[in-house]
């Protein structure tokens, strides 16, 4: 809301909000699920957009542009800490206040990595001392399959995005109301470009959220492999920083010529995520059996170490409070996520 308001006006946050308030299915269910850090860096990640506004419109160096900057650098690097995708926000940002503050952004920039610094911290501690270049191993790769990863993006991630239908499939909720919400969405990023190739300035607020956007969706295409899976497309959830606020400036343009018709399809976009929650909830993607009765199985046994899969071995240690360890196999990335317990199991399997 804030920031639809902070760029467009008071109609555009409004809409924005109104779709924000209800969201889609998969928007619901990552946004309940504890621990993905997805949603946190949305959010640190618009505390960025709204910082940027801010801070180029400031035409003096002073103690409050001082300050500034150094809380653009910590939100990035906590955002950093939480989620690596906190870049779909930082390079936008620090390329919109070069356009606008010039000279001075070299300052800021010093600012920035200042803050940056004590926020990301324990990420930064992590590849000296512990893991050295981790973080940098993990994502930095060379790209692959970007043309077929954006074809995916745009026929089975957004799709999903936008709540016409339920990640990891290709089925529509309804014929009607997907198709109404994928049409509309393209109406929307149709009149927002109409929009940002009318600016006579690349100075305006509007390019931000139109940067952000290009470089959320060029970001994601080289960043393999995680860009081969767009059918769940967690890894650009923090496009729902600009959705709504899309949508909302068509909404408030269909609006402003015809309330009749503003009103009808808002109630409509509603109804589609209606549709789309009543068949998939945020309680439709929990797992439809127990893993208590298993983890029992094994402690009255005393199995301590064990070799699964992510989806049953992550449970396993989860729910038995990490006194069963899991050796993860047969789960492409997600094998690396605890490399630490995977070589423990490992030598004490070994030793069995």
């Amino acid at each position: 809301y804030f920031l639809a308001l902070k760029i467009f006006n008071q109609s555009v946050a409004l809409f924005a909000l109104l779709v924000s308030a209800l969201g889609t299915p998969f928007w619901n269910n990552w946004s309940s699920r504890a621990g993905t850090g997805y949603v946190e860096v949305t959010f640190i990640g618009i505390l960025i957009l709204l910082l940027t506004i801010s801070l180029a419109k400031h035409t003096v160096i002073n103690f409050r542009f001082i300050i500034c900057s150094l809380i653009l650098g910590f939100l990035a690097g906590l955002g950093f800490w939480v989620q690596p995708t906190i870049v779909y926000f930082i390079i936008p940002s620090l390329v919109y206040l070069l356009l606008n503050l010039r000279k001075k952004f070299f300052i800021l920039f010093i600012l920035f990595c200042l803050g940056f610094a004590v926020g990301g911290f324990p990420v930064i501690y992590y590849n000296i001392f512990v893991r050295h270049a981790g973080t940098t191993g993990a994502l930095l790769k060379k790209p692959w399959g970007m043309r077929g990863a954006f074809f995916k993006l745009v026929s089975e991630g957004f799709p999903v995005l936008l709540g016409g239908r339920t990640s990891n499939s290709t089925k529509d909720f309804n014929l009607f109301t997907s198709m109404f919400l994928y049409l509309s969405f393209t109406v929307s990023i149709l009149y927002f470009l109409k929009i940002i190739s009318g600016l006579r300035s690349f100075k305006r607020p509007e390019f931000l959220v139109f940067l952000t956007l290009v470089s959320t969706i060029a970001i994601f295409l080289v960043s393999t492999p995680f860009n081969q899976f767009s059918i769940e497309p967690r890894y650009v959830f923090p496009l729902y920083s600009l959705i709504p606020i899309i949508i909302g400036i068509f909404l408030s343009r269909v609006y402003y010529y015809s309330k009749l018709a503003g009103g009808l399809v808002t109630a409509l976009y509603l109804l589609s995520f209606v549709v789309g929650l009543t068949q998939a909830g945020p309680l439709s993607f929990l797992d439809t059996y127990s893993f208590r009765p298993l983890v029992e199985f094994f402690q009255n046994r005393n199995i301590h170490y064990i070799v699964s899969t992510p989806s049953l071995g992550h449970r396993i240690m989860f729910f038995s409070g990490g006194a069963i360890k899991a050796g993860i196999r047969g789960g492409g990335i997600t094998e690396a996520r605890f490399e630490d317990i995977n070589l423990e199991v490992g030598r004490a399997l070994s030793l069995e």
